[in-house]
């Protein structure tokens, strides 16, 4: 966790490389502050430290030690806790203008890293007998040497939300269904199956582009399932069977559902 506090504001954020924080113009700052004027992000491979990048039109200033160090937009600089940030040194960004020796101070801003909540909770405190959690309670066992159960393992399993089944795979053979949620007033939360082909340009060659969840049934599979029983009952132990269209008279490699 970071903070980066004025006289007038403090703010703590947590950046990460894919979300930057950024920083941009507050109240009673002028107006050559951009609305996005910098960001922030972990420095690459040092996570104590952070990557400063002028994003703004105004050129934004750091300082680590005594002397101003000004970015242009698009320029970077790895600063750490204690370091400084100007949103603007009040000029027009040129080089050939001179900048002030100090910005005006209601745009300064400080960088200070703040301690984890994890890194300030204490270690948990230790049994000396067993070495574990003091908290923690031997099982019992009955005469057969079956662990017994409490009335707190019972509550715990009624507590615990049962396992949400996967989504089905498609007939299609793309790979399993991707669950969503409707939004729309009719059906507000309700869930839908959509196949991986839907965006596809042809879409889902068996026409299961949408399905709703409650009411899908592998239509696909349960005729193959009806047809598959009512050959086998028919058939009298026949070994001529085909796997692709579960008829007889012959093989896989000679049937027309191949091609």
């Amino acid at each position: 966790m970071w903070k980066v506090q004025s006289e007038k504001y403090a703010v703590e954020f947590a950046p990460t490389t894919a979300l930057p924080f950024s920083l941009g113009r507050l109240d009673g700052m002028p107006r050559c502050v951009s609305r996005q004027q910098a960001t922030l992000e972990p420095a690459p491979d040092d996570e104590a430290r952070l990557l400063l990048t002028s994003r703004g039109h105004a050129e934004t200033g750091v300082r680590t030690s005594n002397s101003w160090i000004w970015l242009r937009k698009g320029e970077s600089a790895i600063i750490a806790s204690g370091s400084e940030i100007a949103l603007t040194c009040g000029v027009p960004p040129s080089r050939s203008v001179q900048k002030p020796e100090e910005p005006l101070e209601n745009v300064v801003l400080k960088l200070v890293a703040l301690q984890s909540p994890q890194a300030a909770m204490p270690p948990p405190a230790r049994s000396p007998a067993t070495g574990n959690a003091a908290s923690r309670t031997e099982p019992r066992y009955n005469a057969w040497g079956s662990p017994i159960r409490s009335d707190d393992d019972d509550e715990e399993e009624k507590d615990s939300p049962p396992a949400k089944p996967p989504p089905p795979e498609c007939p299609c053979g793309a790979g399993s269904f991707v669950e969503k949620l409707s939004r729309s007033e009719k059906n507000y939360n309700r869930r839908y199956y959509e196949c991986p082909r839907r965006y596809i340009a042809a879409g889902c060659p068996k026409k299961h582009d949408f399905e709703w969840a409650d009411l899908w049934v592998d239509h696909d599979t349960a005729e193959r399932r009806k047809r598959s029983r009512s050959v086998s009952q028919s058939s009298n132990g026949r070994r001529d069977q085909c796997h692709r269209c579960l008829r007889f008279g012959h093989w896989a490699r000679d049937c027309r559902m191949r091609f």
